[in-house]
């Protein structure tokens, strides 16, 4: 069974991140999960956000960067493998370990 956003904080708190984000949601709550176009705009809808503003960082090409690419969003896949190669040109950045993320984030931020 999906986890539900209550869950997820939980799980969040034990590593020390449940104060990083303000807005949980999941596929439990939100009735769509991915790739659905629906979860995508659900998710944007309770951040209170336009597509042009939202950044999903997933582990899969398919079910996270390539459908948020199509719902308007940019997409960073997150892959630490060799795999990461067959993504380029598909996401909007490929990061092979999660320390670099605040970095590839404020370089899009910076794109127009």
């Amino acid at each position: 069974a999906e986890s539900g956003a209550e869950l997820v904080r939980a799980a969040l708190a034990r590593v020390g991140l449940d104060g990083a984000f303000e807005v949980i949601v999941t596929a439990r709550e939100l009735g769509a999960s991915k790739p659905d176009p629906a979860f995508f705009a659900a998710v944007l809808a309770a951040c209170g956000c336009v597509p042009g503003e939202a950044v999903m960082v997933g582990d899969s090409l398919a079910q996270d960067v390539l459908p948020a690419r199509a719902a308007g969003m940019r997409g960073v896949w997150y892959c630490p493998s060799a795999e990461a190669l067959a993504g380029v040109g598909e996401a909007d950045a490929i990061v092979r370990d999660l320390r670099d993320l605040p970095g590839v984030l404020d370089d899009l931020a910076a794109r127009p």
